[in-house]
């Protein structure tokens, strides 16, 4: 196996979106585990209302259903976290509130606690061992109870 290093100019541009977002969420999901939070799926399908990027469970038994967003990092990173938040508009929370709501029928039996939180993953760059490509200079910032999930 090939161990050379291979840096952003080269490899940026191999990496498609569905890649950066797929290593972004890998990424917010072990934020969340080091935080005392358990994984309880990953990129849930609710048929042809939408996905759910990560649902995982808080130390209070919380289900928090999160939206990630994966970001090059930019020079005025306040500027950037506030657009990024305006991506997530009425539609998109709309999507994420019925997805929700049909994971909580199919999957749990009894009134389960649950919100919606953000999760937005900065990186400065990519790297690669080999085929296994990773992100560089990770940030990691998440916004608890992003909107109203009681809708």
């Amino acid at each position: 196996m090939d161990k050379t290093i291979k840096r952003d100019s080269s490899l940026q541009n191999g990496l498609n979106r569905k890649q950066i977002a797929a290593l972004g969420e890998k990424y917010a999901c072990e934020y969340f585990i080091s935080l005392g939070y358990r994984e309880i799926c990953r990129n849930w399908r609710s048929g042809r209302f939408g996905e759910i990027d990560l649902i995982m469970q808080d130390r209070d038994g919380v289900l928090v259903f999160v939206e990630v967003k994966t970001r090059r990092h930019t020079d005025d990173q306040q500027y950037h976290a506030d657009a990024v938040l305006q991506t997530i508009n009425w539609r998109k929370q709309r999507k994420i509130l019925i997805c929700m709501r049909s994971y909580l029928a199919r999957n749990v039996r009894t009134s389960q606690c649950c919100r919606a939180d953000i999760c937005i993953v900065y990186y400065g760059g990519a790297v690669s061992f080999g085929e296994s490509p990773e992100l560089t200079d990770i940030e990691i910032l998440h916004i608890p109870d992003a909107f109203d999930a009681s809708r």
